[in-house]
């Protein structure tokens, strides 16, 4: 069926669910946690149905991992165009941000919403492959930022689009980067109409991928690489950076606790895209 990336609205015009969403009934003191695109979406869908939202953020710029995200070349600036719109249509709905605000257990039990939604974002966890402990080991994030020291020759771990990102924004610096991930192929996370340009990228950067493996040791100056089938062979390598991401489990616990309402969405549910992360907030906003 036809379908947008980041509008939920498109191929649904004609349903009443989507375009004209019933008002809020009770309505509910939201609090939203993380200011990425699936928290801003869930944010301006609730408080256009009347709720009382609240978006909380411990950074003080809202985008969540798409600020990372859209320092990778090729286009990927464009992403924040979406926060912008976002933020916007936030302010019309007469959302409340907090942004430079850690949600913590205290705040949770000093705040008592109706509900809480989380949106994170995913944690990113270190391999449990012998030797990866006492690597270089860097994170995407830190690596966009330009906060992490990296370098000649990366294995960047991960061959979804956050893999694909930061390995292209390092050989565009000059680095030897390979890719080694567990998905049969890489960009298995990219919407299809922009896949294959990033394999082109890839290639007139150099960028050397081994899809459906994973790394099974590091040792001093290499990791080595295991294919699906048991095969291992070394690969040289000064720095690890970690791109391969898990849902985030972190506050469901208090939440559930207190006996509040939870949502979790995103990539904090499980991660995928960006286009996931949106539809994810429109359909919580509409059903919360």
């Amino acid at each position: 069926p036809m379908t947008c990336y980041i509008n939920p609205l498109c191929a649904h015009e004609h349903d009443p669910r989507y375009t004209n969403p019933p008002p809020a009934d009770p309505k509910k003191n939201i609090m939203i946690v993380g200011g990425g695109p699936a928290g801003l979406e869930c944010a301006y869908v609730a408080a256009r149905r009347g709720h009382e939202v609240h978006v909380y953020d411990k950074r003080k710029e809202l985008g969540g991992t798409i600020l990372e995200a859209s320092k990778a070349p090729y286009g990927d600036d464009e992403l924040m165009t979406c926060i912008r719109y976002q933020k916007v249509q936030c302010e019309k709905a007469g959302v409340q941000f907090h942004l430079g605000t850690e949600v913590t257990e205290d705040l949770i039990k000093e705040e008592l919403p109706d509900s809480v939604v989380i949106a994170t974002g995913p944690v990113y966890p270190k391999s449990n492959a012998p030797g990866f402990d006492t690597a270089n080991v860097v994170n995407v994030l830190d690596v966009l930022r330009g906060e992490a020291k990296v370098g000649d020759h990366v294995i960047v771990w991960g061959n979804r689009k956050p893999g694909i990102g930061v390995a292209l924004f390092l050989a565009k610096q000059g680095k030897k980067v390979t890719l080694v991930g567990k998905e049969k192929s890489a960009g298995f996370d990219i919407n299809p109409s922009f896949k294959w340009r990033y394999m082109i990228f890839l290639r007139q950067n150099g960028i050397k991928a081994y899809n459906d493996c994973d790394i099974d040791e590091v040792k001093p100056g290499e990791i080595i690489v295991k294919t699906y089938d048991g095969y291992r062979f070394p690969v040289k390598c000064d720095t690890i950076v970690v791109t391969e991401r898990v849902p985030n489990e972190n506050l469901k616990n208090v939440v559930q606790a207190e006996g509040i309402e939870l949502f979790v969405i995103g990539d904090a549910l499980v991660p995928r895209n960006m286009s996931s992360a949106v539809h994810d907030g429109f359909h919580i906003g509409v059903r919360i």
